[in-house]
């Protein structure tokens, strides 16, 4: 996940994301950091 990807989008849309299987919640923990 890219930066602007993450911008995007809000808590929930994120959850979404993991629940849905898009990307893992490392990814988007290495994302944010």
């Amino acid at each position: 996940m890219q930066t602007s990807e993450y911008a995007a989008f809000d808590a929930v849309g994120l959850a979404e994301l993991i629940r849905a299987g898009d990307i893992t919640a490392s990814e988007l923990t290495e994302t944010a950091i």
